[in-house]
Parts: structure tokens; sequence; C-alpha cells
């Protein structure tokens, strides 16, 4: 099942990229839903040809698009402005999540969505905070590492894949750090790592027949 529902979380956010390409609101936009996306669903496993890794990858390789276009197609700064957007609707996203969840319920069969609700944001707060943290510094990396290559390479693809390598090996290494150790085997985390920075880097490297049409 995996097989076939990774490709298509892979087709509809390169879909969603693509309507949003000329327009920097609406790049914003899709970065902000795929953080959520990441929020949301970081602490699932899933297993990928054979190896485990985390259900957000793609999710991640998404914003990362969306942020190469910004750098390209607008300028540094846009990009920073765009990371600080997004990050404060993010803490405010997750502020209103925490009020809302703790709200006293009523009583009337209410209790048993409320205990899901509590557990859920217990489960999930090492992930959001992982989250947050991870998409804040990776990509202030990203836009440099970006912004340098696009001065040092005439070529779009060598851009892309460099300021990639470098923005996903540091993504690997600060989000299944602070989102699992301690929790995880220090073995599987480590094999999070390394199959999420594959796994990223190969989608973000695929866009680039696409990114070189926008």
């Amino acid at each position: 099942m995996n097989i076939l529902l990774i490709p298509l979380k892979i087709l509809i956010g390169t879909i969603a990229t693509w309507i949003a390409r000329r327009e920097y609101a609406f790049l914003v936009g899709v970065i902000l839903i795929n953080m959520v996306l990441i929020s949301e669903l970081g602490a699932k496993y899933v297993e990928i040809f054979g190896f485990i890794t985390n259900a957000g990858n793609v999710y991640h390789a998404v914003t990362l698009f969306c942020m190469s276009i910004i750098v390209e197609r607008f300028s540094r700064q846009d990009a920073f402005k765009a990371v600080n957007i997004v990050f404060l609707l993010l803490v405010y996203f997750a502020v209103s999540k925490y009020i809302a969840i703790n709200l006293q319920p009523t009583v009337d069969g209410n209790e048993v969505v409320q205990s899901a609700l509590l557990n859920a944001q217990f489960n999930n707060s090492r992930i959001l905070v992982a989250s947050f943290a991870a998409f804040w510094f990776v990509n202030w990396i990203f836009i440099m590492t970006y912004d340098w290559a696009k001065n040092k390479f005439k070529q779009v693809w060598s851009r892309m894949i460099v300021s990639c390598l470098v923005a996903q090996f540091y993504d690997s290494v600060v989000f299944f750090s602070l989102a699992f150790f301690g929790i995880l085997p220090l073995d599987l985390i480590l094999e999070f790592m390394i199959v999420g920075f594959f796994f990223k880097s190969f989608i973000h490297i695929m866009t680039i027949p696409i990114f070189n049409k926008i």
C-alpha cells in the first residue's frame, strides 16, 4: 500500500507547488500546510522499500521545493520573510490547538473525544517542537546555501542539488534528534536519519526538471 500512497503524496505536493509557483502568498501557503502536516504526522513510522522512517518526509521535500522557487523567482529577503511568517503562524496554530484541546468539555459523552485529544497532544508535543525548530533552522541554512550557490553556479540543477543535500542533512540530524532521542533506540534513529536524508533528497532532486520549467 505504501508503494502506491507515497507516490500519490509526492504527486499531490508537486501539483500544489506548480499551481502556486507564480504567487508568493500561495507558495507560503503551501509551505504552511505541509509544515502543519509534518507537525501532526511526524510521529508516525512508515516502511519505505524495507526501511523505516517517518511519514512527514514528503511534506518536508515539498517545503524546500517551494522555498527554492521563492529564492529563485523572488529574492533571498522574501525567502527569509516566508520562513518567519510560516514560523509565527505555526506557533499560532500550536497555541490555539493547545487552548482548544484543554477547554473543559461537556459531560454528555464527550469525555472519550477529550481523552483521545489529550493523548494525541501528549504524544505529539515533542514532534511539534522538533518540526518547528528544524523548520526555522534548516530553512535559514537552505536559503543562505541556495543564495550562495545561485551566485556561484549558472546551472539551476547545480544549485538545487548543493542546497538540497546541505539542507536535508541538517534537517535529518536536527529533526530526528529532537523528536526521538531518548525515546527510540539509537540504531532506529540513525536509520530514520539516513533513510530520511536519501528519500527527501531523491524527491527534491527529482523536481529539478519541473523546476526548470517554472
